[in-house]
């Protein structure tokens, strides 16, 4: 049971560190427009990672949907969390291996 409510309080820390990034992103749209943040989120990525222009379109352009798709309310994670914990445990590699093949 300890084990549990550890895990939980990991994962609601990690909800409340990821919802101060996700308000300033939704902010910054807000006030300045989607293609001037994913323009500047580029421009970040491509100086931190030292990645070529195109690199850090790719990058940017990921990231910024992901955070779009968050804020949708979806709930993809806890329908794959669900099918998880339903199923038996297999390796990563299996799984992987598996969807280059299919």
């Amino acid at each position: 049971m300890k084990s549990k409510v550890s895990r939980a309080a990991q994962a609601s820390k990690s909800v409340y560190h990821a919802g101060g990034e996700h308000y300033h992103f939704n902010m910054a749209c807000l006030e300045n427009g989607e293609a001037r943040v994913l323009a500047s989120m580029q421009d970040e990525i491509r100086e931190r990672q030292q990645l070529s222009f195109e690199d850090s379109a790719v990058a940017a352009a990921s990231e910024f949907k992901m955070m779009k798709r968050l804020e949708s309310g979806e709930g993809r994670f806890k329908a794959i969390r669900e099918r998880l914990s339903a199923s038996e445990p297999r390796s990563v590699h299996t799984t992987l291996v598996q969807g280059l093949l299919a």
